[in-house]
């Protein structure tokens, strides 16, 4: 674990090894680090590193002591990470196995190509190499702006890297943000418009993507006199990721013929037919006035105990039933049935009390 680091993508931020934020330095201070954590194995000679930060001293020797001064103020503000900036006679430097550099990190996962590296520094990316660093001084200014036109390159790339992974872990809104970063930095670069536009239209974001397009066209017209890319366009095209929906467990049915399904719902509809007759039919019957049965007995008289005239009938009386039995159910009907000839004689059936 490093006991000191530097934060240089933005303003200069110092964190010891328990995470906690140190006071920002002096600027002279600061573009010291910074020339020490961008030089080649974190180290410059005595001489160049004061000229290049003290180069409005009126002399080598003076600008000299005044790096010693800033040395011996660094470490006393470091504190328990003094150790970490180390010099002799001829050179500076710091040890690189006690401190650890955010751009160099970031270096390092875009070129091994490790996604959650590269998702961390993209996400830690705070602004441009040393952003408010100003000395005032003509040839450290012109060594800044080169510094920060690679840094800005470098996270440009880390960036677009950046919005390929989230947009693969489908985390689009993230995979936006990325690629939105990555146009700040380079509002000319076709394929950042063009990614930016696919990723929102992958996303579902698809008025963000007509929005973005029409910002496209409008900044190349003004600031350039052209039209973007055909591919910024044609990013529109791109066909939207399709979205994962939870689904529980599918229940099991048998298959069911149509032929089979049909004759169900016709014996359903039958059946309802009959119950419904059956309904209409009992209340039609419960209608009927009720009379209460009244004895009756035979009672033959010489009067009507006379023989028949012609041929004798008898009548039956036949309550009706409903029409699905196959009998009109409109009215009572009476049945005639003939009674053989003889010398039977009609019995007269009278109720008791006539």
């Amino acid at each position: 674990m490093s006991n000191l680091h530097l934060s240089f993508l933005g303003d200069l931020r110092l964190t010891d090894a328990c995470g906690k934020l140190l006071a920002t330095p002096g600027p002279k201070a600061t573009a010291m680090l910074a020339c020490l954590a961008s030089s080649r194995d974190l180290r410059m000679g005595r001489t160049a590193l004061a000229e290049l930060v003290w180069g409005d001293a009126s002399s080598t020797s003076d600008a000299r002591h005044s790096l010693r001064q800033c040395l011996v103020r660094l470490r006393s503000h470091l504190g328990s990470a003094a150790e970490v900036l180390v010099a002799d006679a001829s050179e500076v430097w710091i040890n690189p196995d006690l401190v650890s550099v955010d751009f160099i990190e970031a270096q390092a996962a875009v070129t091994t190509c490790q996604s959650d590296a590269i998702v961390r520094h993209s996400m830690e990316v705070r602004g441009r190499f040393c952003a408010d660093l100003d000395l005032g001084s003509f040839g450290f200014d012109t060594w800044l702006r080169a510094r920060q036109t690679e840094c800005d390159r470098l996270c440009a790339d880390l960036h677009a890297k950046a919005a390929e992974v989230l947009s693969e872990r489908n985390e689009g809104d993230a995979a936006i943000a990325a690629a939105r970063r990555w146009l700040e930095l380079e509002p000319f670069q076709d394929e950042a418009h063009a990614t930016l536009i696919a990723l929102c239209v992958r996303h579902g974001r698809r008025q963000a993507a007509l929005k973005a397009h029409l910002a496209c066209h409008d900044l190349f017209r003004k600031e350039l006199g052209v039209a973007p890319a055909p591919e910024v366009s044609e990013a529109l095209k791109t066909r939207p990721r399709p979205r994962l929906r939870h689904r529980g467990a599918p229940s099991i049915k048998p298959a069911e013929p149509v032929r089979i399904r049909a004759w169900g719902a016709f014996v359903a509809g039958l059946s309802a037919a009959v119950l419904l007759s059956q309904v209409l039919g009992s209340g039609r019957q419960d209608s009927r006035p009720d009379i209460a049965p009244r004895d009756i007995s035979l009672w033959v008289t010489p009067a009507s105990a006379a023989p028949t005239q012609g041929p004798p009938r008898a009548e039956t009386t036949v309550r009706p039933i409903n029409a699905y039995q196959g009998i009109s159910n409109d009215t009572d009907q009476t049945e005639m049935h003939r009674i053989p000839d003889g010398s039977t004689v009609l019995t007269m059936l009278y109720p008791v009390g006539c």
